[in-house]
């Protein structure tokens, strides 16, 4: 075919060009194809073979994913061709526009070939994607009168499941879950055979009941899934242990958890190798479960291997947290005082919510105190002042802070400190209010 081409005969050369680039096109080898047919397109423009070529050239831009240069091609030739060759091009210009997330053009293009691709096997494909890019606009009535006249049509066509899953991705992004669950079941349940879409239709399911907080559904949709080993098996599982931890259904997150990290011998299928993002996760759930079991031992083992692999983790707060807490309860304060430090520190999107930072900081300066560190104690509480203010500190915590003023020799800045414990007279009890007023005047006997 090389030699007829290079013959440059008008009665030769272009046939053998076509041929050539239709048995590259059929040997996936796109970029030979292109050259073929363009052969005839800018050297043989009057031949027999010109639409031929054109609508090869597409395919090969089409089956290339070279979107941009078929719309150009597709500018260039399309008032060249002949009516019989213009329903294939306009199909796949305006399926190359779709794949590039312009429906707008998508929809111009497709539009203007639907009246010539009635009765013809292209007209279901059409109808398809025109839905899909209505769908994609957000043009959710016109999309509906698409729909409708595809299943008038082509009520048995391939493509039909394709068009009931678009159907109930159409009224969940309306805000219509009820509408949307009813359509996912009517394809997860279908009789006469499974749904082609039937395990893609249980996940958004599952989503969906997830997201309308309908937390039992949500687990046995994720179950199946997991049991039909679709998608992303480990994702799906780590979204029962999430779904298990709300329902306070502990022991579940444990084992769920247990087959993720390869600790549980009995469980026999097989799992790809988690990401450390899904073992992060997973290890943080399990401490968790574990602290709500009272089993803290184990607890606080599980986060010290946290910590140990992912001493960066997206719990890292929290993660020091817990086991600041654990600690506590298993009297190892000036460690627990460490990982209270270490988890009010953290600043970025991992930090702790203003509860756990305020308790966090809490403990530790009464630790401190104890441990008669006044410098360090201070410190903490000065830290837990800017995070709530001087009118959130415990009487205690103001008082404590007067006293160690008092001993530094700031007078001043101690008489703020005993200020609203003086002003509120009712509010505390007497000897509360003698200890501010000595402290507000340290040569005061015992008598107030």
């Amino acid at each position: 075919l090389r030699r007829c081409i290079a013959i440059e005969d008008a009665t030769v050369a272009p046939e053998a060009a076509r041929l050539a680039g239709d048995l590259s096109y059929q040997a996936q080898d796109y970029r030979e194809a292109i050259t073929f047919y363009n052969i005839v397109l800018t050297r043989f423009t009057s031949s027999p073979q010109f639409d031929a070529c054109v609508v090869g050239l597409f395919w090969s831009y089409y089956s290339a994913d070279q979107y941009t240069e078929l719309a150009r091609s597709f500018d260039q030739f399309k008032d060249k061709l002949s009516t019989d060759s213009r329903l294939v091009a306009w199909y796949l210009a305006g399926s190359a526009a779709q794949n590039q997330g312009n429906h707008a053009r998508a929809l111009g293009i497709l539009r203007g070939a639907l009246e010539s691709a009635r009765g013809t096997d292209y007209e279901e494909k059409i109808l398809y994607k025109i839905a899909n890019s209505e769908f994609e606009v957000g043009d959710y009535d016109r999309m509906a009168r698409t729909v409708q006249t595809f299943l008038t049509r082509h009520a048995d066509s391939t493509w039909t499941p394709d068009v009931e899953f678009l159907l109930a991705a159409a009224e969940r992004r309306q805000g219509n879950p009820a509408k949307a669950a009813a359509l996912l079941t009517a394809i997860v349940n279908r009789e006469g055979g499974e749904h082609a879409y039937a395990d893609r239709a249980l996940f958004e399911r599952a989503k969906l009941y997830e997201l309308t907080g309908q937390r039992e559904p949500a687990v046995r949709d994720y179950e199946r899934l997991v049991a039909r080993q679709f998608g992303d098996v480990p994702g799906h599982m780590v979204r029962l242990i999430d779904l298990y931890f709300q329902l306070e259904q502990y022991e579940k997150v444990n084992a769920i958890a247990d087959q993720l990290l390869g600790g549980d011998a009995a469980y026999e299928a097989e799992l790809p190798t988690i990401t450390p993002a899904i073992e992060q996760e997973v290890l943080y759930r399990k401490a968790l479960s574990r602290i709500h079991m009272k089993l803290p031992a184990s607890a606080l083992q599980t986060l010290d291997e946290l910590l140990k692999k992912h001493p960066q983790n997206k719990y890292l707060a929290e993660a020091h947290y817990y086991r600041g807490l654990l600690r506590m309860s298993q009297e190892m304060p000036d460690e627990a005082v460490a990982d209270f430090r270490a988890a009010a520190a953290v600043t970025d999107a991992r930090a702790l919510p203003e509860p756990l930072k305020v308790n966090a900081l809490r403990l530790s300066a009464v630790h401190l105190r104890r441990q008669d560190d006044a410098a360090q104690a201070a410190a903490t509480l000065a830290a837990l002042e800017k995070l709530v203010g001087l009118g959130r500190l415990q009487v205690d915590e103001q008082l404590w802070m007067a006293r160690h003023l008092l001993v530094t020799g700031d007078a001043k800045a101690a008489l703020r400190y005993v200020q609203p414990i003086i002003t509120q007279r009712d509010a505390h009890a007497g000897r509360v209010r003698a200890e501010a007023l000595r402290t507000q005047y340290p040569g005061c006997g015992d008598d107030f």
